[in-house]
């Protein structure tokens, strides 16, 4: 994979987390408007700990399996964390799948019984 090439996919990936983040934080605190300053700070917050979590899981399974091996390696493992990070959260947001234009879809159903104690 060409390094342009795994950076588009990093980004795409990155940008889905990003949603997922603001929709965790917003679920949350529940009804927001749209640019409440406490959901953009916390959604940076969430985003950047699953990002950092998704990273620190790579590197740490890449410098004790694979000390020394090449770049590819760690890009690919960075992607793998990304992407099972992603797959956690959308497990966690009764996430069934992406729209065209990057919108989650929910479980609506579960999605509500997940979030059934969250303030309103």
């Amino acid at each position: 994979m060409s390094e342009n090439t795994h950076q588009d996919e990093y980004r795409a990936w990155a940008a889905k987390l990003e949603t997922l983040s603001r929709l965790a934080v917003r679920q949350f605190l529940g009804t927001r408007p749209e640019g409440d300053p406490r959901v953009d700070y916390l959604a940076g917050l969430e985003a950047f700990k699953n990002v950092a979590t998704a990273q620190i899981a790579a590197l740490t399974m890449i410098v004790t399996t694979l000390l020394g091996d090449n770049v590819e390696t760690l890009r690919k493992a960075g992607l793998a964390e990304l992407q099972g990070q992603i797959e956690s959260m959308e497990k966690d947001l009764a996430v069934t799948g992406w729209d065209g234009d990057g919108n989650p879809l929910f479980d609506l159903p579960a999605s509500r019984e997940l979030t059934k104690g969250w303030p309103e």
